[in-house]
């Protein structure tokens, strides 16, 4: 008969950490100590920092046609960039008056080299067209959105835009906060308007008035003299900022002495770029400010440090204008974060009770300690892997949570159980960990495996995977930590107790394992039994179970699906209407939407009337640009308060909306922003005809699907023009294509005079 191996209880380095109990509880009371102050200072984020590899360019061409950003702008570009081997895919957008293009860059490749690379190109195009402003390359990146900031009430245009600039600065003074990014306002533009009378009288047109005010209105240095009492600048000061300087600015000079000024002829109006478009918050006109963090920056300072300055904001603010805060997402961290406390500590308890009632109080407890020293020695290495706490890490942690005690179980059992046989000693505890230390310790190994392949992911979003498996990885490193060497010594110098209450607490796990024992020899083992003597039976059984899982799969009853659909707090709802729909109309359908939205409220409070929290919106944001398009985006309230979820909601608010005539594109969706259609068609030729032909014959099909809405047709509307041609008579009296589409520009469009900087505004004349 074999018997058991004997162990050397004297020699390794579980034995060693047994002997030697101070060295164990030197460990971990550094592990904790590392763990509670890195707890405190790890960045915390909504999700893990992560770079794209793409870069955007966009070319504004004021006035232009699709035809014509194509042919003038997206063309050139394309033909400049094509040799450009670290480019994997160029896609270029030509709408009205802007030409977009998205360079995708190959893996490998310095993105930021690769931008140098494209601004050369494009420097060296010459023949853009004149109108076409100076090319914007950027490369796309992700801040972690913190909140919105939003300014709305009883007040015009310019008070709100001030007052916003004003908020900007205030909040970037706080060592907090970095990036703030203004919304839904105009810029500033100064009008300079002269009737066609007052031009003819003087014998002037727009271009000459706009030659005029580019030689009179400018700041010129004039270099410097050289005294005995050091150097004097020259310069000439004659740059117009505002509309009464602008005003004195000189048109003609007569013989006689006499001036003519711009004020003289001209209209002028120190404004706004005529832009048809509005935002509203809550039915109030409103400027919204977006709070980011950005490099290192801690997600809930920068939130409670705007959410700070807006309550001291709020009471010096003009009577009638208001400021809150909304769409905080730090809301949804410290909600995961307060989830992985729970769970740990109900985790915890249970492994505490659990043992407690199998096999020892002393040793349950010790077991119970192993999580939150698995977990502070994770916290405490995240940071030198360059892991934040954010919402995928924290679901590392959840997922790890049932797998960190099961090594600390195996080997707290062993040693129990070698202490129940041969009496409690360092010795027994040594042998009953070593017993059970190879087996276990390659469990974990093979977990650990399982999860590495997450560390080498490629592409742009790899730190996603990577957040889940360093956790999960480093977690299971420090329960093997814990297990082997900090337990045991936990174990072998803690003594059975022997008094009276020790003996009455004894008794609870004498009598559950008496139970479990009796359950285990009359129920399981004779079943156990029954399924190996029919094992054909039991085979079948289990394979049938198989096939039905799969045919559950096949058949559909259970879906795949890449992304579920969460429900979110947050509806949003998107409307196009055709081109050359009125400005007016459009206003029409954003009020009849708006309608819809808080007639849905107004039918769940009154079908809701017992209820403490009647209403399902909290905020309402809404924002009009071009004349032809509308975005909503809704804050319900929190999940918790309603029992109808956001799907939901969307749906009703969509029924209740129906058809808009003239609507191009109609969409409403409870999504988090990363959302997206569906499915994605897309299709290419050399003729914008055949394009928009095959366009609309797909859109009329997918119509009569089952189940397909809100299809969005990208092909441009062909919109209502008017095309001028050079009669031969104008010809001869020195009349040019160029020369009149220049006046037809100028007239209906306008000309650019310059560009003044005006604090941080750079305002068009």
């Amino acid at each position: 008969m074999s018997s058991l191996p004997e162990f050397d209880t004297n020699k390794g380095i579980i034995p060693w950490f047994a002997r030697n109990s101070v060295a164990a509880n030197l460990l971990m009371i550094v592990i904790i100590g590392v763990g509670l102050a890195t707890a405190f200072n790890i960045q915390r984020t909504i999700q893990p920092d992560f770079e794209i590899n793409v870069i955007q360019i966009t070319v504004p061409y004021p006035g232009a046609t699709p035809d014509e950003v194509e042919s003038g702008v997206i063309l050139k570009i394309e033909e400049a960039l094509k040799d450009i081997e670290s480019i994997e895919s160029l896609e270029s957008t030509a709408d009205e008056s802007i030409a977009t293009l998205t360079a995708e860059v190959y893996e490998g490749y310095d993105t930021l080299a690769v931008m140098d690379e494209i601004k050369s190109a494009i420097d060296g195009i010459v023949s853009f067209p004149d109108q076409a402003e100076r090319p914007i390359v950027n490369r796309v990146e992700f801040n972690n959105h913190a909140l919105n900031v939003q300014l709305y009430g009883d007040i015009d245009e310019r008070g709100l835009k001030e007052l916003a600039e004003q908020v900007k600065q205030e909040l970037t003074l706080d060592e907090n906060i970095a990036f703030v990014q203004i919304n839904g306002a105009r810029d500033f533009e100064i009008s300079i308007e002269v009737p066609e009378n007052t031009l003819l009288q003087y014998g002037l047109t727009l271009t000459e008035v706009a030659e005029a005010i580019r030689r009179s209105s400018l700041d010129l240095p004039g270099g410097s003299i050289k005294t005995v009492t050091g150097d004097i600048l020259l310069r000439t000061r004659g740059q117009a900022r505002n509309q009464h300087e602008f005003e004195r600015v000189v048109l003609i000079t007569n013989l006689d002495g006499t001036r003519l000024t711009l004020g003289d002829i001209a209209t002028i109006n120190d404004g706004f770029v005529e832009q048809d478009g509005f935002s509203f918050f809550d039915s109030q006109s409103s400027i919204g400010l977006q709070v980011f963090a950005v490099g290192n920056q801690d997600l809930l300072k920068v939130s409670n440090a705007a959410k700070k300055y807006v309550e001291e904001k709020r009471h010096r603010l003009p009577d009638g204008v208001n400021i809150t805060t909304w769409a905080d997402i730090t809301f949804y961290l410290e909600g995961r974060m307060d989830m992985m406390m729970a769970n740990l500590g109900m985790g915890a308890l249970l492994v505490f009770i659990v043992l407690g009632m199998f096999l020892n109080i002393k040793l349950a407890f010790w077991v119970m300690v192993g999580l939150p020293i698995c977990f502070l020695g994770t916290l405490a290495m995240m940071p030198i892997v360059g892991i934040s706490l954010n919402m995928l890490s924290l679901f590392g942690f959840i997922l790890v949570l049932g797998i960190v005690v099961d090594d600390a179980i195996i080997i707290g059992e062993s040693a129990y159980a070698e202490a129940e046989n041969k009496g409690h000693s360092i010795d027994t505890v040594i042998t009953g960990a070593l017993r059970v230390a190879t087996p276990a310790t390659f469990g974990v190994l093979t977990t650990i495996m399982a999860f590495s392949p997450t560390l080498f992911t490629e592409g742009a979003f790899s730190p996603f995977p990577e957040a889940v498996g360093w956790v999960v990885i480093l977690c299971l490193i420090f329960s093997l930590m814990e297990s082997k060497w900090i337990l045991p010594a936990h174990l072998a110098h803690s003594t059975p107790g022997t008094s009276g209450i020790w003996l009455k607490i004894d008794k609870i796990p004498r009598y559950c394992n008496g139970k479990l024992t009796n359950f285990v020899e009359n129920t399981y083992r004779p079943f156990i039994h029954k399924a190996i003597a029919n094992r054909y039976l039991t085979g079948s059984i289990f394979s049938a179970m198989l096939i039905i899982t799969i045919g559950l799969i096949a058949g559909g009853i259970v879906r795949f699906v890449m992304i579920p659909e969460v429900p979110s707090d947050f509806i949003k709802a998107n409307l196009e209407m055709v081109e050359g729909t009125p400005e007016a109309q459009t206003r029409h359908a954003f009020e009849y939407m708006d309608k819809a939205l808080q007639k849905v409220d107004t039918d769940y409070q009154n079908s809701h009337p017992n209820t403490s929290n009647k209403r399902l919106i909290n905020h309402v944001q809404a924002f009009g640009t071009s004349g032809r398009t509308i975005s909503f985006m809704v804050e319900l309230t929190k999940n918790e308060l309603r029992d109808i979820d956001g799907n939901e909601i969307a749906r009703r608010w969509r029924k209740e909306i129906g058809d808009i005539p003239g609507a191009k594109i109609l969409s409403v969706s409870s999504a988090d922003q990363t959302s997206g259609p569906s499915i994605s068609l897309k299709l290419s030729s050399n003729s914008n005809t055949e394009l928009e032909a095959a366009a609309k014959e797909i859109e009329e099909a997918l119509s009569h699907y089952k189940g397909v809405f809100d299809i969005r047709n990208g092909a441009s509307a062909i919109q209502d023009e008017i095309v001028l041609d050079i009669k031969p008579s104008a010809e001869v009296l020195g009349i040019s294509s160029a020369s009149l589409g220049r006046q037809m520009r100028d007239a209906f469009y306008g000309a650019e005079a310059q560009r003044i900087q005006r604090g941080n505004d750079e305002v068009k004349v």
